[in-house]
Parts: C-alpha cells; structure tokens; sequence
C-alpha cells in the first residue's frame, strides 16, 4: 500500500511539472533556443526531485568546448539524470519518437533519433555531421542499449564516426546507482526496478521504478578526449570504454561514506 501510494505521488508530480513546463519549452523554443534548454534542463532537475533522484557531481569540471558527452547506459532515468546538466541534444533510438508522452518530450527537448538498421548508417552520419557543424553539442550512450549499470558493454564505433573527421573533443562520464538511504550499491531487486531489463512495457516498468524509496545517482565527469589522438573510430570507442568501465569498478569497489559525497561532490 505505502509503494502504491509513494509511485502515485511521484506520478502525479511528474505529469503536473510536465504540463505545467512543457508548453512553455515549446513556446521559448520557437524565439529563443538558448532559453529553451534553460528551461528543458530546469525540467530535468525538478523531475529527478519529484522521483527522489540525488544527482552528485564528481570529478573534473564539464568541457564547454566538448563537441559530445557520452556515459555508461544503465536505465532511462540517466537521461533525467543528465539532462539536468549538460546543455546538447540526445542521440536516441527511433523507436523511442513514438513512444506515448516520452516520445513527445524528446522531440520538445531537441532529441536526434537514429536507426539501428546498418543501412541507415549514412544518412545518420550526415545528420549527426550537420549537427556539429551548427554547433550543437550531442549527449548518447554508446552501449547503444541499458544494462544492469554494474559494468559497461563494447561501445559501437559507429557512432563516433562523426567526430573523426576533424578535431573533436569528447567528454566521458560515469555513472552509478546506489541505494539512497544505505548508500550502498543497488541491489539484484533494485535493479530491476530500475533497470528496463525485461520485456515489460515501458510503463509497468516506470510504475515499479516508481514504487522504490530513492536512489543517489553519481555522476562522475572524466577529462575530456581530443579525437586526433586516434587512429580510427574502433580504437577511440575502445578507450572510451575502458575508461568508463575503471571509474565505474572504482566506483562501486570503494567504500562510500554518504555525508561525505554529499558534501564532496555538488548535488544538482
């Protein structure tokens, strides 16, 4: 009865935030794109208080010049989780575009919407080429699908192969999910609420994501990579990749003291 009544609260406060900010993001996005992200990311934050999602900031400060931030992929609440900060587009599945209600607000919010069907390939290479050449910043997952968020799957090269052609810089990030209260990593339960596993509809699995207490989310952010430190896109996904898999092993293997990450680190 308390998990019902805990997913129904957070619910209700999902979708009233959303009706209340989603029409005035659209309206902004037509005369100012700058104020519309503004207000997307506002979203994105008070969306994760309303789910009880802490959002800690760790290591190096966000690369403003970065062409791309990417992260480990472990459930659809890391979109929220980094929406709230950085200011690009996410790269996501097509599929997700025709998604009742999630498909509406990423198109709101700028989403870019890829094929996974190799002969798309090309076309996707041009988009996301033209993109960058207006300055825009990207966000996505190179696992190219979530995990259980314990460790990080081989990221695809394809998708870095817009950022090969002149000098781009690449930001990776960390991220990991520990039981708010215990601050300890999630358990097998835990993540299967919050991981979308399974082959339940995507709004069964939110309603059991809903029924959890809170999780803390740490987001660590790593130095930035130039791209023409490498020779093809396979070696660069393939550092990136260990890279991300390291921080989050140390992430997890360490032993945490909640005060102190709170107070290290910057809550969001």
């Amino acid at each position: 009865m308390i998990k019902t009544l805990r997913a129904t609260r957070k619910a209700t406060l999902f979708f009233i935030i959303t009706a209340l900010m989603a029409p005035i993001a659209i309206l902004l996005n037509v005369f100012s794109k700058n104020a519309s992200g503004t207000l997307i990311r506002s979203w994105h934050r008070i969306i994760c208080w309303a789910l009880t999602v802490d959002v800690i900031v760790t290591g190096t400060d966000i690369e403003n010049r970065a062409n791309a931030y990417i992260a480990n992929h472990c459930s659809y609440i890391d979109i929220t989780v980094m929406g709230g900060l950085l200011n690009g587009n996410f790269i996501a599945k097509s599929a997700i575009a025709d998604w009742p209600l999630i498909g509406t607000l990423a198109k709101i919010a700028g989403t870019l919407f890829i094929e996974k069907k190799p002969h798309h390939a090309g076309k996707h290479i041009s988009m996301l080429e033209k993109s960058l050449n207006a300055s825009e910043k990207l966000i996505f997952f190179p696992e190219g699908t979530s995990t259980e968020g314990r460790k990080v799957m081989p990221f695809k090269p394809s998708l870095f192969q817009p950022f090969m052609a002149d000098d781009s810089l690449i930001q990776p990030i960390t991220l990991a999910y520990f039981n708010q209260e215990s601050f300890s990593p999630l358990s097998d339960a835990e993540v299967e609420q919050v991981a979308w596993l399974t082959d339940d509809g995507f709004f069964s699995h939110l309603w059991q994501f809903l029924k959890h207490p809170g999780i803390t989310v740490v987001m660590e952010l790593q130095p930035a990579v130039s791209t023409s430190q490498f020779a093809d896109r396979k070696a660069l996904a393939l550092k990136l990749q260990r890279d991300i898999s390291m921080r989050l092993l140390s992430l997890y293997s360490a032993t945490h003291d909640r005060d102190i990450v709170y107070e290290v680190g910057t809550q969001i």
